[in-house]
């Protein structure tokens, strides 16, 4: 199945489709997201569809500013050059917006449709395929596009899917919704977008860029690209099928909808599937964590089979956790949702603070301009509006702001956040600008100013006084943050700008670091005991700050969600490179899982990945347990994953994986093997070699001594 079809033309259009090519490759392994669109989606990314006239700009100005959109044809019976592209498509061909027989027109339409090479071999390329989507980027508007783009007044059969899709692509970045007869005010045949739509029979939209002109300023750029990421994320996710959390929200504890400490509380989620084509079955949600100052109480819920395009809810069955008494002021709660369903697996981190931040940084504007510095000169205080008396920053103290301004201001030095995971920026402000043209972007910087990234929406029309707190993400708290404020503005219309007051930045004090997670050293990970009181050994943590005293908590449960504790007991003083605790209550024959964690006298440290063990009671005199497979892991997995067993004696041995349908898929083991544990890893691929694909897989293991069987399930 091919999926998706995203292509660039303008100068800034490349940058922001290239932002996400880099995005996907970068992160691809360690980010959930990016590696499951990768190995689930065909996507084709194609940064250039007028290359003569983009190399033609660069040749005439080789500095930037070029603004030739045809390509080069070289009209037989004109002086003059090109056919626009985006005019020369077979959809109402020639029509309203194009100029068919003017060859000078920077909207000539060419000769007839898809005349040019370009357009010609790329119809082509698409025909030969079944693409579910098109996202092509154009500039400078600032919109998302729906078609039909030759009329404002005929709609298409999903011009409410469409709008939907539009409004969720463009709720960072502010960016309207429509047809181009509405927002742009012209309409336009023969389009990239209405072909796509009506002859291949695909969803489509164009994005319109946004900035202060076609050719934006070099700082511009980092902005535009980072907030056009999370409108190519989420049509990469929708075209097939995806599960995340649309709604969460609290109940119980003090009633307030705030985690606190002490508190047990529930949390119902509305799940959707994005998917606009496919079900998503059996999904499920279930609660994770590595915070030691969370218990989970009830941490699975089921959602059943969900359809393209519907969500539904746990509200009969609410997730629920409680919060430990002992956790400290601005200590950010982070839950994990782990939603899954037949063939489909993602992860989605949810973080609170919880008690009363720090305030990191704080300027009422009251002592003058010291904290910030200012592009252009524009900038200054003023004592007429303002939140709190008597000062506010504005970028036009007297008067109007001026056409074609990309002005700002910035914290003069840098703050240093690397201690937090995730900070708040509140601040108040005023807006007075041409709605829908002139801009107000808040953006931060994690390397001292040398990139920028948009926090939260754009900001224009107008807005009273009002108080504004967007969260600033872990991968931005940095030793070397910076914040600023910018205002852009197009060529016409100016109006009395923008006015910050009262800013602060919120979030866990610094001081004290937390240690690292220990690691599980042994029983081994899915081994078996002999005893109900077995020894648990951890590696020991690192202590950043140096020189604290640890201690350790260990904590033994009967359920892989880790919701029914078994065995605890925390101030385990540290050994010499690792720490053990002999379990001080028998535990039951069977399953347990475990984990632990570091104390550093201020601070708990995150908890230690879970590891799992079996009681068996009734060892055999050469101090082996039974014949047992323990369970896969990781399981699901994506790459590979690890299958171990335990046998009372050498002896003869088969390891293999079969299809749901019975089919032998791959043999992992075939001979003899020594008593005790033996592993093996599975890399998802057959006999032959070659990658399987997504789905159930069984393993089974014969000995001498008996078969064991287990599941498999496989996440492309």
């Amino acid at each position: 199945m091919f999926d998706g079809l995203h292509h660039a033309r303008e100068p800034i259009s490349v940058e922001v489709l290239m932002h996400y090519m880099e995005w996907l490759t970068s992160n691809y392994g360690t980010d959930p997201d990016a590696t499951y669109l990768v190995d689930n989606r065909e996507i084709y990314l194609v940064p250039i569809i007028n290359p003569d006239g983009y190399i033609y700009n660069e040749l005439m100005s080789p500095n930037g500013g070029g603004m030739w959109r045809k390509n080069r044809y070289d009209h037989p019976s004109s002086s003059c050059y090109g056919v626009d592209p985006n005019r020369n498509y077979d959809t109402h061909f020639g029509e309203v917006g194009s100029d068919p027989g003017n060859p000078c027109s920077d909207v000539h339409c060419g000769p007839y449709a898809h005349s040019e090479p370009e357009i010609a071999g790329y119809t082509s390329f698409v025909a030969g395929r079944d693409f579910r989507f098109n996202l092509s980027f154009h500039s400078v508007v600032g919109a998302v596009l729906i078609p039909w783009g030759y009329t404002p007044t005929i709609q298409t059969p999903d011009h409410d899917l469409l709008m939907e899709i539009g409004g969720e692509m463009s709720k960072y970045n502010g960016y309207e919704v429509g047809q181009a007869g509405d927002i742009l005010w012209y309409s336009c045949s023969g389009t990239t977008t209405d072909w796509m739509y009506e002859d291949m029979e695909m969803l489509a939209v164009c994005v319109e860029v946004g900035g202060s002109d076609f050719w934006p300023l070099e700082d511009e750029i980092p902005g535009l690209r980072a907030e056009n990421l999370w409108g190519q994320i989420y049509v990469t996710r929708m075209v097939g099928p995806y599960l995340s959390v649309e709604d969460l929200t609290f109940s119980g504890g003090d009633g307030d909808q705030e985690p606190e400490a002490g508190e047990t509380l529930d949390l119902t989620l509305t799940v959707k599937n994005e998917g606009v084509y496919d079900a998503v079955n059996n999904a499920t949600a279930t609660l994770v964590t590595s915070d030691p100052y969370i218990q989970l109480v009830d941490a699975q819920s089921s959602f059943g089979n969900l359809a393209h395009w519907t969500s539904a809810d746990n509200s009969a069955d609410p997730l629920s956790f409680s919060i430990a008494s002992s956790v400290p002021d601005a200590h950010t709660l982070t839950l994990t949702m782990v939603l899954e369903g037949d063939g489909f697996y993602a992860e989605e981190d949810f973080l609170w603070l919880v008690g009363e931040p720090a305030v990191l940084f704080e300027d009422d504007m009251e002592s003058g301009a010291g904290n910030w510095i200012e592009n252009d000169g524009y900038w200054g205080l003023s004592t007429t509006n303002f939140h709190s008396p008597e000062n506010a920053y504005t970028d036009s103290p007297v008067g109007t702001y001026g056409n074609y301004r990309n002005t700002w201001i910035e914290l003069a030095s840098p703050l240093d956040l690397a201690h937090a995971n995730q900070a708040v920026l509140s601040f108040w402000h005023r807006v007075m600008t041409e709605e829908d043209y002139d801009y107000c972007h808040v953006e931060v910087s994690p390397d001292g100013g040398t990139n920028w990234y948009q926090l939260g929406t754009r900001y224009h029309g107008n807005i009273t006084w009002e108080l504004q707190e967007l969260d600033i993400p872990g991968e931005y708290c940095t030793s070397d943050f910076k914040v600023r404020y910018r205002l852009t503005t197009d060529t016409y219309v100016v109006d009395d700008g923008w006015y910050v007051d009262d800013v602060q930045i919120l979030g866990p004090a610094a001081g004290n670091v937390a240690p690292t997670a220990p690691t599980l050293s042994s029983p081994p990970e899915g081994g078996t005991v002999q005893t109900p009181t077995p020894e648990l050994v951890v590696t020991n943590s690192y202590d950043p700050d140096g020189g604290d005293v640890l201690t350790y908590a260990f904590i033994v449960y009967t359920d892989e969600f880790r919701t029914i504790e078994a065995a605890s007991v925390s101030g385990v003083a540290e050994g010499s490179g690792t720490t053990s605790w002999m379990v001080s209550s028998s535990l039951s024959a069977g399953d347990h899982w475990w984990t632990a964690y570091a104390d550093d006298g201020t601070e708990r440290g995150p908890l230690m990945e879970t590891g799992s063990f079996l009681v068996d009671s009734s060892a055999v005199d050469n101090g082996f347990a039974r014949l047992a497979l323990h369970p896969a892991h990781p399981n699901p997995f994506c790459g590979e994953t690890e299958l171990s067993f335990t046998l009372p004696s050498r002896q003869d041995v088969r390891l293999n994986v079969y299809s749901v349908d019975g089919r032998l898929v791959r043999r992992l083991v075939s001979g003899t093997a020594e008593a005790g544990a033996n592993s093996v890893v599975w890399d998802g691929r057959d006999d032959a070699g070659f990658t399987v694909g997504s789905g159930l897989y069984f393993v089974r293991l014969e000995a001498d001594s008996g078969r064991r069987y287990a599941k498999l399930i496989l996440l492309r």
